[in-house]
C-alpha cells in the first residue's frame, strides 16, 4: 500500500473517531442540578441544557391532549417547587410520589421546559431493614 492511501486511511479513522465521540456526548449531556439550586441561580443556568429531579405533586398535573401538553410541578427534599411544561404524551406511571427525571432549560418566567422525562417509583422497603423484611416474609 502506497505511502497516500495509509496517511488517508488513518486520516479517515481519526475523523471517524472523532465524529463518534462527539455524536455520544452532545444531545443527551446535562448539567445535573437540584431545584433550589436552579432557582437561587437561574441567570448562571441560562439555556443550558439541565437534569433535574424532583417528587410528582399529583394534584397539580393537567394534561392538554389536544395540544400534547402536559404541566406539573415537582418538589425537592427542601419543599423547593418548580413548574414544569412537557410536550411529548402523559407517562402510564405518572402518579402520586413519583419521582421525575427531567432534561431540558429553564425558561425566562422560571418555569422547566422539558424535552425528556424519566419516571421512578419510590421503593416501598426504602429505609427498612432488609433482615426485617426477610423475617416478615418468612412468617
Amino acid at each position: 500500500m502506497g505511502k497516500n492511501k495509509v496517511v488517508l486511511l488513518a486520516g479517515s479513522i481519526i475523523a471517524i473517531g472523532v465524529l463518534i465521540i462527539f455524536l455520544a456526548a452532545s444531545p443527551n449531556a446535562a448539567d445535573a442540578t437540584t431545584i433550589s439550586n436552579l432557582l437561587d441561580n437561574s441567570e448562571k443556568y441560562e439555556e443550558k441544557y439541565l437534569q433535574i429531579e424532583g417528587k410528582l405533586i399529583e394534584d397539580s398535573v393537567k394534561w392538554d391532549a389536544r395540544n400534547v401538553e402536559l404541566q406539573f410541578t415537582i418538589q425537592d427534599d427542601n419543599g423547593t417547587e418548580l413548574d414544569i411544561v412537557y410536550n411529548k404524551p402523559k407517562p402510564d406511571s405518572f402518579t402520586d410520589g413519583v419521582v421525575c427525571i427531567l432534561k431540558g432549560q429553564l425558561t425566562a418566567d422560571n418555569v422547566f421546559q422539558a424535552e425528556n422525562l424519566q419516571t421512578k417509583c419510590p421503593s416501598k422497603y426504602e429505609g427498612e431493614d432488609v433482615a426485617d423484611h426477610k423475617a416478615e416474609k418468612e412468617k
